[in-house]
């Protein structure tokens, strides 16, 4: 066991932005439902446990959140080697874009480096699904999508996504678990 538990309530008590919830280990969905569970704010954003953003990745989305959902330029931190996916500032009307085509681009088949309405996820009851594995993030996402008529897309990659050897992004999934998160 490490000291994060007592690093955030540290950091809670010095700021009462920040709240912190304790929970037994449910896995990365659990974690995130209870989050979203406890949402006070407008926006909700994911970062991952091994991820890192820039300063000014808050602020960037925000300037640009005239939409139901902002999607930054994003970087794959791997070693020796960094890969960018790049996206153009951009606005999509999601009615009548081909969304098969859009859900199957990378930017939109993971929960980081977006900025979520909170009014859309709870309205539409959005929340990961702790029946599954793997993929549940991109599921999540596609049910966002579907609820939502605006894209707003920002160049500046301003979340890094760091890839390490042994994480979750390298499992290989049956395709049972792909027919039952379809059928879910």
């Amino acid at each position: 066991i490490d000291a994060s538990g007592a690093i955030c309530d540290k950091y809670a008590e010095q700021d009462s932005r920040i709240r912190v919830f304790h929970k037994e280990n449910g896995g990365v969905s659990s974690a995130r439902n209870l989050g979203l569970d406890n949402v006070k704010g407008e926006w909700v954003t994911f970062c991952d446990s091994d991820d890192w953003i820039e300063c000014n990745y808050l602020s960037s989305l925000i300037l640009k959140c005239d939409n139901d959902l902002v999607l930054s330029s994003y970087i794959y931190d791997r070693p020796n080697k960094k890969q960018y996916e790049q996206l153009d500032d951009d606005t999509l009307c999601i009615n009548g874009y081909n969304l098969t085509e859009l859900l199957m681009t990378g930017a939109y088949m993971t929960p980081y480096a977006k900025l979520y309405k909170s009014k859309v996820l709870e309205k539409n009851k959005i929340r990961f699904n702790t029946r599954l594995s793997s993929r549940e993030d991109t599921l999540f996402v596609w049910q966002y999508l579907l609820c939502v008529d605006k894209v707003t897309t920002l160049n500046d990659a301003i979340y890094h996504y760091c890839i390490t050897d042994n994480g979750l992004s390298h499992k290989r999934i049956s395709i049972e678990v792909c027919r039952y998160s379809l059928e879910c």
